[in-house]
């Protein structure tokens, strides 16, 4: 009996492992716009004065269009963004729709997406009440002096602190070190530590600025304008942020968290990795501005509900999802009794770590996906199915029952390497051939294929074992608990025939 019972906790553990960590991974999918509500930004060229490009004047003339689509794709992806669609009109019209509801976010992409980097660093202040702290002279290093763009930005991390570096160009070393030498005079002298265990403090005063795309009369004093504001991308650093290594030859930017919890952490990373992709952008021949942003509906309906935090929300889909997982759990018990428990199980222990497998990964999850992980999950219940099958026929043919299941494991094994291998060729194809919106078919099949195999192994027939060696069952009066008539199965020692 300890067997039996061990089997029944094996699903129980299952059922448990699963309504626990389900949450978690159903909320951290990549919800495609198939699933979720998205944003569609519509972003207009015009002709930039640095460049001696021009826009087409045939309004049917796509060519700066699809020019500038192209720019757009290369920085989403840099910036981590793959679930997205981009569409041009005419000869100056281009929309980008987003998977997300986040308008922080859209405003973040808005921002990539239309800058033409004129990256400059300089000193924040012109004169000071102080004469002795007077500047008079700003050292500036811009891209229009210096190869800035031959020295890309990246980051660092140490633990839950991420910084931002940005290599100065050798050309403006000297330039640098003169500007932190006017900061040094801004921010005055730097308060002593009270002991020599304290460490040493930084002054108060923020006195660099990062601007991106600054126009010659743009100044720091009108930051409270909006059209100022978006140009200035850090103005939160001083000289002591002019290091890095062993010689002074980049600025370092950390992003502190402004508390121990995820989504600091999270948010702290994002701004630095949104400010590291606006520094290593290329420029373009045009300008680019977001002239409008709406909400588009999901083509099928919402699997999550997105807030302050994100939440399962009771669609249809999911809805229709836990009653055919019922229906057939339901008729399983009906057909194989106490082997439809291993069936369920392996079932649904197979397309949760599919799920699981697949959030990591983070491709977008569209109806394809969906397809994939019911083609997943029926595949997990074909080969559990035909165990039970084996293991029937082998008692109508006389075997006991831990003979009958040892030949049902091994004609499983066939069936299951079987349906593994075509499912992962499928998985390819798909993936590789058959386009973006079902690639994450592709990535479900492959990862379903694999899963196949070791679940089938260990989890379907390690529970098995368990139930078929249980002392308990081996009398053919017991047979009834697998949806077998004892009175069919032939008593082999008497010379009886199976019927």
């Amino acid at each position: 009996m300890r067997r039996f019972i061990a089997y029944i906790l094996t699903s129980i553990t299952i059922f448990l492992g699963i309504g626990v960590a389900f949450k978690p991974v159903a909320t951290s999918i990549n919800a495609d716009l198939d699933f979720r509500d998205g944003r569609e930004i519509t972003f207009r060229l015009s002709d930039r004065e640095e460049s001696e490009e021009q826009l087409p004047t045939d309004p049917t003339d796509d060519t700066a269009t699809k020019y500038y689509a192209d720019i757009m794709k290369t920085r989403l992806t840099a910036y981590g963004i793959d679930n997205y669609t981009i569409t041009t009109s005419g000869n100056d019209t281009v929309k980008v729709t987003l998977a997300t509801s986040n308008q922080a976010e859209c405003d973040n992409v808005s921002k990539l997406l239309c800058t033409n980097p004129k990256i400059q660093i300089c000193n924040l202040p012109k004169d000071d009440p102080d004469p002795e702290k007077a500047v008079s002279e700003i050292p500036v290093i811009d891209t229009d002096k210096y190869s800035w763009h031959d020295n890309k930005a990246y980051l660092t991390f140490n633990g839950a602190l991420t910084t931002l570096v940005m290599p100065i160009p050798v050309d403006a070393q000297k330039t640098a070190e003169e500007m932190v030498e006017a900061a040094k005079k801004y921010e005055g002298d730097t308060p002593q530590p009270e002991s020599n265990d304290d460490p040493e403090p930084e002054p108060e005063k923020q006195s660099i600025v990062l601007w991106m795309d600054r126009a010659d009369d743009d100044e720091y004093e009108d930051k409270n304008n909006p059209n100022v504001a978006k140009k200035i991308i850090y103005d939160q650093f001083n000289s002591t942020n002019f290091y890095y290594g062993d010689k002074k030859d980049a600025f370092q930017i950390s992003f502190i968290p402004a508390g121990s919890d995820i989504k600091s952490i999270t948010d702290s990373y994002n701004q630095a990795c949104l400010m590291m992709n606006l520094l290593n952008a290329s420029e373009t021949n045009f300008d680019c501005e977001a002239i409008q942003t709406e909400i588009i509906p999901a083509n099928v309906e919402n699997l999550l509900i997105y807030g302050n935090q994100v939440n399962i929300a009771m669609s249809a889909t999911f809805i229709s999802l836990i009653v055919a997982f019922v229906i057939i759990s339901l008729i399983l018990v009906l057909f194989y009794r106490l082997g439809a428990i291993a069936i369920v199980s392996t079932m649904a222990a197979h397309t949760f770590l599919t799920l699981l497998f697949f959030t990591l990964f983070r491709p977008a999850f569209n109806i394809s996906a969906m397809v994939g992980l019911i083609v997943v999950a029926l595949g997990a219940l074909v080969t559990s199915i035909a165990h039970n099958n084996y293991l029937k026929e082998e008692l109508y043919k006389g075997r006991n029952l831990k003979k009958a299941n040892y030949e049902a494991s091994k004609k499983t094994t066939l069936l299951t390497v079987d349906i593994s291998v075509l499912t992962a060729i499928a998985g390819i194809i798909l993936y590789f051939l058959g386009g973006a919106s079902v690639s994450s078919m592709g990535v479900i099949l492959v990862i379903g294929s694999v899963l196949n195999i070791l679940i089938n192994t260990f989890v379907l027939k390690g529970m098995m074992w368990l139930l078929t060696n249980n002392t308990s069952f081996q009398s053919k009066e017991k047979y009834f608990l697998f949806n077998v008539e004892s009175k069919k199965v032939p008593d082999l020692t008497k010379e009886e025939k199976p019927t």
